[in-house]
C-alpha cells in the first residue's frame, strides 16, 4: 500500500487535507470520493518528487507560484493517454468523463495539467480539437486537424483509434531503429578504441625495436 496526501473539500466547502492508503492515485481519489471528499489535489506522500517552486508576492495582488523545471511531455507519454482516451471514447463515455479519468491517472504532471486544462475548455463547450490547440508543442497540427475532421464527420472515436495504432507504431518502429543502431554504434567506438591503443602503445614498440636494428619503419606506419 502507498500513501498519498491530498487537499480536497468536504460537502460544505471546506477546505480538508490529510493522507490515505490505497494500491494507486486512483483507488486513493475512490476511497476519497466515498468519504464525501472533492479531490482538488493528490500526489505520493514523502518520496513523490516535488517540483521546485518559489513564492512571488506583489503588494495588491496576493502571492503567485510559479514552477520550474516542469516535467517534459515525450511522445512515448502522449501514446497511452490517446489510446485510453480512444478506448473509453469507444466504450460510451463522455469525452469530458474520458478526459477526467486520464487527468487523475496521469503521473506526467505536465500531461496532468494539459489534460485538465482541455477538459475545462470541453466543459464550457469549446470543440475538442479547439482545446487541444491550445497546446502546439503537445498536440501538433497533424493530430489536431485529425480530430477536427473526426469531429465534422461525427466519427471521433474511430479518428482516435487510428490515432493511437499509429502512434503506437511510431514508437514501435523508433524502437526498432534505435535497437538495430545500437549494434553498429558499439562496434564503431571499439575499434577506435583498440586503434587509439595501437598508436599509443603497439607503435612506439615497433619504432623502438626498429630503432635498435638501425632500420627506418616502413612509411606506411
Amino acid at each position: 500500500m502507498k500513501k498519498y496526501d491530498y487537499k480536497s473539500r468536504n460537502p460544505q466547502g471546506k477546505s480538508v487535507t490529510g493522507n490515505v492508503d490505497a494500491e494507486t492515485e486512483s483507488e486513493a481519489i475512490e476511497e476519497l470520493r466515498r468519504r464525501g471528499l472533492t479531490v482538488t489535489s493528490i500526489g505520493k506522500g514523502g518520496t513523490g518528487k516535488k517540483k521546485s517552486k518559489f513564492k512571488v508576492s506583489f503588494s495588491g495582488f496576493g502571492s503567485t507560484e510559479i514552477s520550474f523545471f516542469k516535467p517534459r511531455v515525450s511522445r512515448k507519454d502522449l501514446v497511452p493517454v490517446v489510446r485510453q482516451l480512444a478506448t473509453m471514447f469507444q466504450s460510451g463515455i463522455p469525452l469530458v468523463e474520458a478526459l477526467e479519468v486520464i487527468e487523475e491517472q496521469a503521473e506526467n504532471e505536465t500531461m496532468k495539467s494539459v489534460i485538465g486544462d482541455v477538459a475545462a475548455e470541453v466543459r464550457q463547450g469549446k470543440d475538442f480539437s479547439s482545446a487541444l490547440s491550445r497546446h502546439s508543442k503537445i498536440f501538433d497540427d497533424i493530430f489536431v486537424n485529425m480530430v477536427r475532421a473526426g469531429e465534422v464527420s461525427g466519427q471521433l472515436d474511430h479518428v482516435l483509434d487510428r490515432l493511437a495504432s499509429h502512434m503506437e507504431e511510431a514508437e514501435e518502429l523508433k524502437g526498432e531503429i534505435k535497437s538495430a543502431m545500437t549494434y553498429p554504434v558499439v562496434s564503431l567506438f571499439i575499434i577506435l578504441f583498440i586503434s587509439c591503443g595501437m598508436l599509443v602503445f603497439v607503435l612506439p614498440m615497433f619504432k623502438t625495436m626498429f630503432d635498435g636494428l638501425n632500420q627506418e619503419m616502413p612509411k606506411l606506419t
